[in-house]
């Protein structure tokens, strides 16, 4: 369209843009690279957007809000829970055919397929335009559900005086490979052993595009200062086809998790972006990445998705393990803007 040459005119050669993720569905620079071209007929144009135009004029990771409550019978056991959610709807700008009744099927990931076997669950979901043009971020929205459900999940075991793997797993005897993985993660991490007065284990579980996975992260404190020692996950993807690439996505999206949960945001000032480059959007250093170790629990079924699934549980279990430590719940990310800092 914006080039006003007819479709059977143009031929698009799609190219692997490896770290593309959501924002490869977006065609707004191919609009600009038309436009120019159209302004300069007969000349060859390829246009590369800075590292600063990029950061500036991206479609951001949708802001969400959560509450949830819930409902501990005489026994402390998880009876009712509600939870509700406002955030911007990528799909309603992007797709809004997929978008019915007001509710955005993506949204709900992570929230409509919960695990747990609650008698009385409801969520509740609303869109809202914040006037910030916004996109699909790894995973979508199951870490935006994953950090509210599987905080409160721990909240609730408190209440409950349970241990939060206990926890999880009463609540989970309909789901054999999500206990499978919880149970596997929990001996891996050595769950309930030992650990030093400046260290804690925080956990979190989710089933994430049909690959069960969970989570431990080890948190210690130096002073005023935290740091990620170490993160076990395990994972149940139906059949590991090719398992060497499932370990590799699992360390990368734990990567992308940490990285984001600590302490990438983006801020807007009379309607400027401030962050321009990795000086203030600064991505997590090797130094700074904690050691990872993946156990793969392959049940044979169907294979499920794994690109994703690695980073939606990172910042629960991180926030998890920090209340554990210091008795401070975060219940907002990043992290540094809730004044808690990671070395």
């Amino acid at each position: 369209a914006r080039s006003g040459v007819k479709p059977e005119f143009v031929r698009i050669h799609p190219q692997f843009i490896g770290g593309g993720f959501g924002r490869r569905l977006e065609t707004d620079a191919i609009g600009q690279a038309a436009a120019i071209a159209k302004a300069m007929p007969g000349v060859p144009v390829k246009l590369i957007w800075t590292r600063e135009d990029d950061t500036t004029h991206d479609f951001y990771r949708p802001a969400s809000l959560h509450t949830l409550e819930g409902g501990l019978d005489g026994d402390g056991k998880l009876i009712a829970l509600h939870h509700r959610m406002v955030s911007p709807s990528p799909t309603a700008r992007a797709f809004p055919a997929f978008v019915t009744d007001g509710i955005d099927p993506f949204m709900i990931e992570g929230a409509a397929n919960l695990t747990y076997a609650v008698p009385h669950f409801r969520t509740s979901v609303l869109i809202r335009d914040t006037g910030v043009r916004v996109g699909y971020w790894r995973s979508v929205s199951h870490a935006l559900n994953a950090f509210a459900f599987e905080s409160f999940m721990d909240e609730l075991a408190e209440a409950a005086g349970r241990d939060p793997v206990a926890f999880r797993l009463a609540l989970l005897q309909s789901q054999p490979r999500q206990r499978d993985v919880l149970t596997k993660v929990a001996e891996m991490a050595g769950w309930g052993g030992p650990v030093s007065r400046d260290r804690a284990l925080g956990v979190a579980s989710m089933e994430c595009y049909g690959t069960h996975v969970a989570t431990v992260a080890e948190v210690s404190r130096q002073g005023d200062d935290l740091r990620c020692e170490r993160m076990w996950v395990a994972v149940d993807p139906g059949i590991a086809v090719r398992p060497d690439q499932v370990q590799a996505q699992m360390v990368s999206g734990v990567i992308t998790g940490l990285t984001g949960a600590l302490r990438n945001r983006i801020t807007i000032v009379d309607g400027q972006v401030q962050e321009t480059n990795f000086h203030q959007f600064e991505p997590l250093r090797m130094a700074q990445a904690p050691r990872i170790d993946v156990a793969i629990v392959a049940s044979g079924g169907e294979p499920g998705g794994i690109g994703e699934v690695g980073t939606p549980l990172v910042a629960p279990a991180l926030a998890n393990a920090v209340a554990r430590l210091t008795g401070k719940r975060v219940r907002s990310l990043p992290f540094s803007a809730a004044g808690v800092a990671f070395l």
